[in-house]
Order: structure tokens, then sequence, then C-alpha cells
């Protein structure tokens, strides 16, 4: 993550002083990191497109209503309004910096477990030693000042949240989870409600989803999509560069296709188990 391409170039020239081999997993296209490893003389680099970005673009002074149906916007204010009248009013929480995470992770936590406990197919991101990376990853961004958790309330209680990096006027969306037991609230859709009506206090003019199209992601799109690409990534300064790229790509791309294969029969056991 860079904060523009001068930043990027001189990531690419440090990281090459270092003779690191990089594998970067769901790149977007756009990067201004891919850009300058793609140009720099002392990198060798190889792609693979391994998924789609939908992607929002936002003018000054949009609203949700921009985006949106009116009809559509008039569901998700009704079931706010039904929630208000049973005592759980939705409200809408904004972290950005690590105090911020240590009052909220726990509820962040626990949010992210009931979701993939409701979704064998799921991850479980907040837990364990990947939970301990995105941690360290969100405290490092909220350090810089990029980190940006937005949080849905019920009542007082956290029943959802996104999870974005505000690269320039981007909201880099991360990672997501709500809570099964207030699907009917639509967190996903409510939270995309608040960030565009929102987004020019917010500094943002443009929303990348993450790889993936799910139905969330589709309602708030534009119609083109980003390729995210893994990459891969060797020095020049290494022998035979050339052949370390060829390598490591086909070690890594065998293994992940191995991976993803074991994990679709682990899926299949687990519905016929249900």
């Amino acid at each position: 993550m860079t904060a523009d391409a001068s930043a990027a170039r001189g990531l690419a020239d440090r990281l090459a002083e270092r003779r690191l081999i990089l594998h970067l997993d769901q790149m977007a296209t756009d990067s201004d990191l891919l850009h300058a490893l793609r140009d720099h003389p002392q990198w060798r680099v190889h792609t693979r497109v391994t998924s789609d970005i939908p992607m929002l673009t936002l003018r000054p002074g949009w609203t949700a209503r921009d985006v949106r149906s009116g009809r559509t916007l008039s569901q998700l204010r009704s079931v706010r309004t039904k929630y208000a009248a049973a005592g759980d009013e939705v409200r809408f929480e904004l972290l950005q910096t690590t105090a911020d995470l240590d009052r909220r992770w726990d509820d962040m936590r626990r949010v992210a477990s009931k979701r993939a406990e409701s979704r064998p197919e799921w991850d479980q991101w907040l837990e364990g030693e990947r939970g301990t990376l995105v941690r360290a990853v969100l405290d490092g961004e909220a350090r810089a000042g990029r980190m940006r958790v937005l949080g849905m309330t019920a009542g007082g209680q956290w029943i959802g949240h996104d999870i974005a990096v505000k690269c320039g006027t981007t909201w880099a969306r991360y990672l997501t989870h709500f809570d099964p037991d207030h699907a009917r609230v639509q967190p996903g859709h409510q939270l995309m409600v608040w960030i565009i009506d929102h987004h020019d206090e917010l500094g943002v003019d443009r929303i990348h989803h993450g790889r993936g199209v799910t139905p969330v992601k589709k309602a708030w799109s534009d119609e083109d999509l980003l390729d995210a690409v893994d990459v891969w990534a060797v020095p020049t300064s290494i022998p035979a560069a050339g052949s370390v790229l060829a390598v490591i790509t086909g070690i890594t791309i065998a293994r992940v296709r191995t991976i993803t294969a074991l994990k679709r029969v682990a899926r299949r056991l687990l519905r016929r188990n249900r």
C-alpha cells in the first residue's frame, strides 16, 4: 500500500536493494506499486489475473440517492425505523485510531466469528494467527492515518463492520463481517449508504470493493470491473532472476490449486453432514 506513484517508486527501489523476492496476493491492476515494479529496470515481474474488483466512482455532492433508487433507500430506512421502534436504534461508528480498535476489537471478533460459523465456506479472519496478522496490519494503517473501520450498532450492540484503508481518495475495502442474527436490517447495504452519503467529508471519491463479486458489491458499483492479480517479482540482482521467477511462480500456482481443490472437497463433506 503506497500513498502515491512517487512513494511506490521509492518502495520498489528499497525492496530491490534488499534483494527481496515478492509474492503479492490480489493486487489491483491500478496499483501504483504494481506499475512501479513493472517499470523498474531492476525487477522481473509476472502477474496472473485471479478475480474481479467491483468499483464505484463518486462525484462531489453525490449521496446514495445518486447511486440507488428511491425505492431501495426507502426500504432501508423503513427497516431502520422498525429497529428504532423496537428500542434497537441503528447507528454508525467510524474507527480510525488504535485506541478505537482497542475499544471495539472484541466486538469485531465476535461478529466475525458468528459470520464464519454461519457460513462454513468462509474463513475466520479475526482469530488465531490470521487475526494477529490482521490486527497488526490495522494498527500500522491506523498509525499512518489510513485505517477506516465503519461499524454499525443496533441498540448499542455491534452488528457489522466494513474494514477499509483510505488510499489517497479511494476507500479500499479489506474485510466485512455482519451478524447473521441481524440479516434483515441488511448491514452491508446500510453501511454503503452511510459511506456514500458522507464521502465528501471522508475525502473519498472512489470505492474499491475488494476481490470477488457479491450482491452487495454489485448493487453499489459501476459496470466496469478492475482485475485483481497475484504478483511475483524477483530483483535482477539475484542470479538467473528470470529462471527463479518462473520456478516460484509455478510452485505457488500449483500449491494454490491443490489447496483450493481440498477446500472444495471439505465444503462438500460439510454440506452432506449437516
